[in-house]
């Protein structure tokens, strides 16, 4: 087995019985378009098909080194359950919401709404993301680091969270740990560039 220039990054969800579980199709849908190939490439999805009364199987391709991969799903929570899509609509808007609310300059309002889509929907590696930095600009450094550290084990190669961790290590007074995640930032956004 070759390792990827990613070694810590633990893939999910290629096989059946390392099921993802998702609540709604779209939580499918926007996991599978926010990961990574090891080698940094994006994926396009190839086809997705229910295999069972409780697991879906998606096969995408890398665009950096044309690896087909499968994503499993547990979807044992949602199947059969016409409301579940209602349910991830509800999480999303509060995400839009959110996001407006910090490009109107209302960081409390977001705080609360990016909480509120965290708390719904755990996976939601962004929502732990701008909780992250707001903890940052508040000067909430332990809440800071615990956010944008759940972000990163999410969403292992997204060079933004990268970036911010190493914001935060600099703020904290600790230039080897800064030094390591612009290190890996550099080195993501260069393999997915």
């Amino acid at each position: 087995m070759e390792l990827s220039d990613w070694p810590l990054v633990v893939e999910r969800g290629l096989r059946a019985t390392d099921a993802i579980a998702v609540t709604s199709w779209p939580q499918e849908l926007v996991f599978v378009h926010s990961q990574r190939c090891p080698c940094g490439g994006r994926f396009e999805q190839l086809d997705h098909a229910l295999v069972s009364a409780t697991r879906e199987r998606w096969r995408v391709r890398c665009h950096g080194c044309d690896r087909v991969r499968p994503f499993w799903f547990d979807v044992s929570s949602f199947e059969g359950q016409p409301w579940a899509q209602g349910r991830f609509e509800e999480v999303r808007r509060l995400f839009s919401d959110a996001l407006e609310r910090v490009s109107e300059g209302d960081i409390e309002g977001a705080r609360v709404r990016f909480s509120e889509v965290a708390s719904r929907e755990p996976w939601f590696g962004l929502a732990w993301y701008h909780l992250g930095m707001i903890a940052m600009i508040q000067d909430q450094p332990a809440l800071a680091r615990c956010c944008l550290e759940t972000a990163a084990g999410i969403l292992p190669l997204d060079p933004e969270i990268r970036g911010s961790l190493a914001d935060y290590w600099d703020q904290e007074g600790d230039p080897v740990r800064a030094g390591r995640c612009r290190a890996a930032e550099a080195a993501l956004r260069d393999g997915i560039g």
